[in-house]
């Protein structure tokens, strides 16, 4: 491996360290060493406990790598694990897609649609292995049929950045959690309610609790159906209901990015073709972008720095940050999307780049938004 524009090492001292590391190691560039040691500390620990997997990255390359580390995640057999097995094995697995992701970010390997790509589909596969052990768990006690987890009404949605596949390194993650009753094969001493609750609280725990390995994802749940009056795990009676009679234009933007996860993906399907007609409007909805600008405002209440201030600028919540742009996009969206579905991207840049495509903003604006994004 050859690189170029690397950073110089900040710390001298450390970068010296870390090649003497890999001093005999023919597939592994110094430079690369140097910059990561002079410069990375976190990285630098995780080398240290991983260096054998840092040489193979070296060696066999990014992709390689990473496709092998997915398959590890995806071909698993759960049931043969224990909880803490599961806990330690997807810590360890996250820390080595940290290590490889950053890896190719900096040596400019991989672009950022890659580098948040893959990110997103570590954390569907951790949320996808941690639900089929819950199930597998739960049928031990005779509580539900773990064979029929494709079947089982449980199903998890991703919103937001990992919705979109946009999860950056200091992303939650934002899921909805839904059971289908009629469907569950649930025969324990709890009500299907209390148990898919638990079931829920369990998951979020595997997830995000800390331990000596650290932890996998933050795991937010805050756009469910009127999450601070509903549990955890919301009934898709009780989310159609809410999103028919109550539903608000921000969640409408919000679910814009719903994609299935894990769990049942039949049920799964009905929702998301539901939550269509709760989205998406057939006449043009300009009182939407009212009550988007209505949330904007709250942002900028909060964060009002501008970018010209670079000391406690939010890149993520600023004026003119992130979320300026995909909030731009999402009000475009609900606006014209119901008349004209090719508008319904669920990634920010290509809802830009289709809007552009149909007029409905200036030709080059695209190009320009994608940038300041990136």
């Amino acid at each position: 491996m050859q690189f170029s524009n690397l950073p110089k090492p900040a710390d001298a001292q450390k970068a010296k360290f870390g090649q003497e590391m890999f001093k005999n190691a023919a597939d592994v560039p110094q430079d690369l060493v140097a910059a990561i040691f002079g410069n990375s500390p976190y990285l630098s620990k995780i080398i240290e406990s991983e260096p054998e997997f840092f040489a193979d990255i070296c060696k066999n390359g990014f992709d390689f790598a990473f496709v092998h580390l997915i398959d590890n995640v995806r071909n698993l057999e759960a049931q043969e694990l224990s909880k803490v097995d599961l806990c330690n094995f997807l810590r360890l697995t996250k820390r080595k897609v940290s290590l490889l992701v950053a890896l190719a970010d900096i040596t400019n390997v991989w672009n950022l649609q890659k580098v948040t790509a893959a990110l997103s589909d570590f954390a569907d596969s951790a949320v996808t292995l941690a639900v089929e052990w819950l199930f597998f768990d739960k049928a031990k006690n005779k509580q539900i049929e773990a064979e029929c987890v494709e079947e089982c009404g449980f199903f998890v949605l991703a919103v937001g950045k990992l919705g979109a596949k946009e999860l950056n390194y200091s992303s939650d993650i934002d899921i909805v959690v839904l059971y289908d009753e009629s469907k569950a094969k649930y025969s324990g001493k709890l009500s299907a309610r209390e148990f898919f609750v638990r079931f829920t609280q369990e998951l979020v725990e595997i997830l995000q609790t800390r331990n000596h390995e650290g932890y996998v994802f933050r795991t937010d749940l805050r756009i469910r159906p009127d999450p601070y009056s509903t549990p955890v795990a919301v009934s898709v009676e009780a989310a159609e209901q809410y999103y028919k009679n109550v539903g608000q234009n921000w969640e409408r933007a919000a679910m814009i990015k719903a994609r299935f996860v894990a769990g049942d993906a039949v049920a799964a399907k009905k929702f998301l073709k539901f939550l269509e007609s709760f989205i998406w409007r057939s006449d043009l909805d300009f009182n939407a972008v009212e009550d988007i600008k209505s949330v904007k405002r709250q942002i900028d209440s909060s964060h009002p720095q501008k970018p010209e201030v670079l000391f406690g600028f939010n890149v993520k919540l600023g004026k003119g940050a992130i979320r300026e742009v995909e909030f731009y996009a999402q009000t475009q969206q609900l606006i014209w999307g119901g008349r004209e579905p090719e508008l319904r991207a669920q990634a920010t840049c290509n809802a830009l780049l289709a809007l552009e495509k149909t007029g409905k903003i200036k030709a080059g604006n695209a190009a320009k938004l994608i940038a300041a994004y990136e």
